[in-house]
Parts: C-alpha cells; structure tokens; sequence
C-alpha cells in the first residue's frame, strides 16, 4: 500500500518500477553517518562537475524566485515537516499543475520498510494510479525540499515532468547535477530531459534535515545515542556555478 497526501491507494509499485528498469543505477544504502553527510554536508556548487566537466546542479538567487514558487515551496516544507514528526528523513514534495496541486507527499521509507517510497515516488504512484493525467506529464511542475536521488530523477524523467524546483542540493545521491545529471543528459535519448531549479528555502531545506539527524533514530538497526549533539545553524554560502544553466524560468 502507498500513501500520498491526498489519500490512499492500493496497489504494488511495479508501474513505477517497470519504467525505471530501461535505467540501470546502482545506489547503495549508507550508513548513518554517511547519509549525515550527503544531506547536511552541501558542498559549494561550483566544485561539483558532471560528465560534461561544468558544475551543472544550477541554485537560483533568492531575488529572482517569484512569490508562487515560493509559495509551492512552502507546501513541500510542510510535507517535510510531517514526515520529521513521523520520524522519517524529512523530505516533502507537492506536484502542480495548472496552479492546482494535484498529489503531495512525504518520505514513508520507515513507516513502510520499503526504501523506494521517497516522497517524489509516493507521488507519481498515486499520480499514475489514479490516472489523473496520462504521460507524459509535461504540463506539471514538482516542488521537492531536497534535489531528487538519481532514482527519482530517473522516474521523473522517465514520465515526462515538465521541470523541477528543489531547496537544498544532495550532494552524495542528487540526481540533477549534484552527483550525475540524469535529468539533463543527452545520454537517455528515449527520454526528454527536463530543468531543475534549486534554492527556494535551501536553509529550512538543511535545517529540517539536521533537526532529524540530530535525535535517534528508532527505525535504524543499531540506533545510536545522540544526546550531546548539537543543532548547527550556520550554512555555507552557495558560489555561481560553471555549468550551463537551465532554461529561463
């Protein structure tokens, strides 16, 4: 059973899972403290090269974010809030079309023992299942806290997503120029590429994160004491990038 926030769907994930076997990616499950530094260890972005050689994971300056993508925003962070009190690694997203949210979610991993069940895959299921849209879903746009694994970009392009908004990079997994730019590259050419945006509310994105990996975690097989952690409230600034940016918003 999947869940998203706009109610539950039976089911298995295979729709999800056929779409993603034209792509093969390897990614392994870190420890603890491996994924403590994938998602609060954000690297400057200009150091970080794809298989071009140029920085390509592209942050947008704060002044030139437009209120409603902002405001989306706002929505995925709440999604992140509710999965942080779930005691999930919090990550919420909110996919939009035509002005109108049409599914959000949140990371489910633990509550479900299903490692696949981030928060841009919850959404697509429910999407797909409900056959609210047929593919591809070029008119949509996702709003997500944290740049999409390399599994999740590839599903979102796999179905065709118009574009993509994120808060902070994923430095370790980040599917969108962080790591590999699944999104972009003229490598897949079965599938159309699509932009990905990030830096709406890149702080709150981070903050959210450490806030989860700063308390113990019940669901992981040798939980660790963490009582003399600390909340660190700095951030490192963000240098232009090399890479090409995406198209204009």
């Amino acid at each position: 059973m999947c869940r998203s926030g706009f109610g539950e769907q039976e089911g298995p994930f295979e729709l999800l899972v056929e779409s993603l076997e034209s792509i093969e990616v390897q990614q392994k499950v870190s420890s603890e403290k491996e994924t403590i530094e994938v998602q609060t260890k954000e690297s400057t972005l200009s150091e970080k090269k794809g298989p071009s050689g140029q920085a390509e994971a592209y942050y947008v300056p704060v002044e030139e974010q437009s209120e409603e993508d902002k405001t989306w925003m706002r929505v995925a962070l709440d999604m992140a809030e509710e999965a942080l009190q779930a005691a999930e690694v919090p990550v919420g997203c909110v996919f939009v079309r035509n002005g109108e949210a049409i599914a959000k979610a949140r990371n489910r991993t633990n509550e479900w023992r299903n490692a696949t069940l981030h928060a841009e895959l919850v959404s697509l299921d429910h999407i797909i299942q409900t056959q609210q849209i047929p593919t591809p879903l070029s008119d949509v746009t996702l709003y997500v806290t944290v740049e999409p694994c390399v599994m999740c970009a590839s599903a979102l392009r796999q179905v065709g997503i118009g574009k993509v908004y994120y808060g902070c990079g994923n430095e370790r997994f980040g599917g969108c120029g962080s790591v590999l730019d699944v999104n972009s590259t003229d490598m897949i050419p079965t599938q159309k590429g699509f932009p990905a945006y990030g830096g709406y509310y890149r702080e709150e994105a981070i903050l959210a994160l450490r806030r989860f990996y700063i308390t113990s975690n019940t669901n992981a097989p040798k939980p660790r004491n963490k009582g003399k952690r600390v909340l660190k409230t700095e951030f490192l600034p963000i240098k232009p990038a090399g890479g090409t940016p995406p198209p204009a918003l």
